[in-house]
């Protein structure tokens, strides 16, 4: 079998490898639960960030020196015109 021919093998091989991984490995990459648990989870943990960003806002709002400013503006020579 010549050089190339043999590359030519391996690369099948290799490629066939691919197509079909290994079930253990395979397997880690399943995710667990049902369809129903998981989007529950997911919406959880949206929640979870939503609730976060909002304590966070709050937060900054009740130390910030003046509470009615929650976004500076910009200086009149750098605002856009739309």
């Amino acid at each position: 079998m010549t050089r190339r021919r043999m590359q030519a093998v391996l690369r099948g091989a290799g490629s066939i490898m691919d197509v079909y991984p290994d079930p253990d490995r395979y397997l880690r990459l399943v995710p667990a639960g049902t369809a129903e648990e998981r989007l529950w989870e997911i919406w959880h943990r949206v929640g979870t960030y939503i609730y976060d960003a909002s304590e966070k806002v709050r937060h900054e709002s009740e130390s910030s020196p003046h509470p009615d400013e929650t976004v500076a503006s910009a200086p009149e020579g750098e605002r856009r015109s739309s």
